[in-house]
Formats: C-alpha cells, structure tokens, sequence
C-alpha cells in the first residue's frame, strides 16, 4: 500500500503543474500510473511466467577486421549496429563508425576520456529515426551523430541536473532511449532499487519523473540488486529490462503501460554478499548485454556462473556465451551458443548477421554470426 500511495501523490504533483506540461504527456503519466495502481490494489504487481528452449543451436562466428590498430577489450565496451554500420566505443581510442561492407573506419567521432578529449565517458544509444546515425550520450548531455559522421552537440539532457544530485548519477543504467522529440527513458536507482524513468526536455528546461519499478519481489531495497540493462524496440511500443544477478526478463508494453517478467530457473542475489567488496564476483551472473531489433529482441547470458567460473573456462579454451532470442512479446524464439566469449554485441536483423565483441588482449576483437546457421530460418517480416 505505501507503494500505491507514492503514485497516487505523483498524480496529485502532476495535476498540480500541468501547466507546465502539455495535455498529451500528462495524460500519458496519468494512464500510465493509474494502470499500474490498479495493477497494486489488485495484489498483482507484475505478473510472472516461467518459459525454456527447446534446445540449443551451436554457432562458429567469423572473425573480421576493419584494418586499423587494435587495442585491448578488457572493460566495457559499447557496440550498436545501424545504417550499415557498427558505432563502437572502446578504451584508449576514439568512438569511431566501421564501415561493414567495405571492412574500413567510415569516420572517427572523437577521442575520450580526460580532458582535452571531446568526451569523457560516452555511450551510444541507437536511434529510432533513420534519419540519424546514433546519439552520444555523456554525462547527461545528447549529442546527434549525423549518417555523414558529423557530431553535433544538443541543448538535451538524457536525466536532468536535480536527478543527478543524491548519488543518483552513479546508478543509471546508460541505455538512453529516445522516445519522442527531447524525451528520453532510462532506468537507474529509486527508493527501492531500480525503476524505470522519463526525462522530458522543454527549451532550456529539464525534468526527471519516476515511471515504472524494476525491482523484484524482495524485502531488500538497494539499486544493485537489480542491475541490467534496458531497450526498447523501433517504434518505441515495446520494452525489455534484463536483470544481471537474476535469470528473468522485464517485457514492458509501453503503450498500454503494463509489464509482466519471463523468468528461467536461476538463483538470484545472494544477499549475504550485498555489502561485500567485488559483489560481482560472489553472485552468479546472467544477462550481460541485450539488443533490439524490430521483430526481436537479444540477450546475452553468461549462463548463472560465478566470474571465476567464466574465468576458468575461457582460460581452457572453453569460450562461449549464450545468446537467447525473444519476440517482444516476451515468448522465447530459441537460444544460440557462440563459440567466443564477450560481453557486448550487436545485430543486423534485416541480414540476419550477428557481431560480438571478443573480450582479448591482441588483435581484431569482431565475429561476425549468421544466426539462421543450424536451424531453419526465420523470416524478417516489417
């Protein structure tokens, strides 16, 4: 009930300020929280169902070089596929677009890192629109990046100044998602651990609200449970959480504001370990990374082993890492096993093609996947 009477204050605070909001986003957060209110009173939170694969598809990636000077994949890397490129990010070199027919860098965005780099810690975020290559998400501030490469800072902000203070900034999840013009849905820290949020930008203005909780049914309220990773599809009607330290799925329908969780057997968080140092290392790991496509969406499954595990096996030779395939409906299509191990990859669902990032010291790091390989395929219908 105290959780029932936080959206019906929101709605009081909304009503309160709707003249500082146009009509259609305020009935938008009032649809939105009175769904999930009814959803409170009725004693069902977010419905929850248990799903498996009929098997496993083993699948040999291609490695593939774009001819440039490689360096190290020892952290966290970012990778999305568009417009026939791949936007990558990598430590100690700049954001660059790799061509992916001509094997070539299309352009460098810039260096980062400390200043005078052009940015400090960016992500990239794959846009809805055609029309742009990708946005530049850093330090709060979007930037546009042109399909001819040229950059282009903006007055957007992906969270506003007040959401950052608090330790707030520490704790978003960096999946930007632009959902209309100067809208942009994220997920990061709340009062009880993860939620989902919406940050609307209106001329030199910005404004952060809490939308949807992404915690699970704990006792514990702390951020880090619940870590993971969000995305929405094209049209920006559907969108999935992937949760690291439990083996379930989000699936969130954005338009009728509901949501309900896929889950796959798996312990959870050990909370013996919650405020031990290297948490990550005492809790079994599941989803890494996740991918939108149009007709499906892609997670990446490190498979419930400790990092020590992953750690001997890649030592022996034995690299993989499981890739599940869903429709965004939440129903399970198959899962794939690539036989290299990373952390991050993207898709090309038009071509069918599959690119991971290989976490290693020296060379090329790409592997490119038909992810039709060993079974029949699947048309790609729009």
């Amino acid at each position: 009930m105290e959780r029932v009477g936080r959206m019906f204050l929101y709605l009081i605070v909304l009503l309160k300020n709707q003249n500082k909001r146009d009509m259609r986003t305020i009935l938008m957060y009032i649809y939105f929280l009175t769904c999930v209110v009814c959803q409170l009173m009725a004693g069902n939170d977010v419905p929850e169902s248990n799903i498996s694969f009929k098997g496993i598809v083993e699948i040999k990636g291609t490695p593939i070089s774009f001819n440039y000077r490689y360096q190290p994949v020892t952290q966290e890397v970012g990778i999305v596929f568009h417009n026939g490129f791949l936007i990558y990010k990598n430590s100690n070199e700049p954001l660059r677009a790799l061509d992916v027919r001509e094997k070539k860098i299309f352009v460098e965005l810039g260096a980062w890192g400390d200043y005078p780099a052009k940015f400090f810690n960016p992500h990239i975020c794959l846009p809805k629109s055609d029309s742009i290559l990708c946005y530049i998400e850093d330090e709060g501030f979007i930037y546009n990046v042109y399909n001819n490469g040229e950059v282009e800072k903006t007055k957007q902000r992906s969270y506003s100044w007040n959401h950052e203070m608090g330790g707030n900034r520490v704790a978003i999840i960096k999946n930007f998602v632009d959902m209309t013009e100067g809208v942009w849905l994220f997920a990061g820290k709340s009062s009880k651990g993860q939620s989902l949020y919406i940050t609307e930008n209106k001329g030199k203005e910005s404004e952060t609200s809490e939308l949807l909780p992404l915690f699970l049914d704990t006792d514990i309220a702390d951020w880090s449970l619940y870590l993971g990773n969000l995305v929405a599809r094209k049209d920006r009607k559907k969108a999935v959480y992937a949760y690291t330290y439990y083996n379930r799925l989000q699936f969130i329908d954005l338009e009728k504001k509901t949501s309900h969780i896929v889950k796959q057997p798996g312990k959870g968080y050990d909370y013996n370990t919650l405020n031990q140092a290297d948490v990550d290392q005492l809790n079994l790991l599941y989803y890494r990374y996740c991918y939108p496509g149009e007709k499906y969406v892609y997670f990446l499954n490190l498979g419930g082993r400790f990092f020590k595990e992953i750690q001997k096996d890649n030592k022996s030779g034995d690299t993989y890492v499981y890739i599940e395939q869903f429709d965004w409906e939440g129903n399970p299509i198959r899962k794939m096993k690539l036989d290299k191990f990373g952390y991050f990859f993207c898709v090309d669902e038009e071509n069918g093609k599959l690119y991971l990032v290989e976490k290693k010291e020296k060379g090329a790091p790409f592997y490119e996947y038909d992810i039709f390989s060993g079974v029949e395929a699947i048309r790609m219908t729009k």
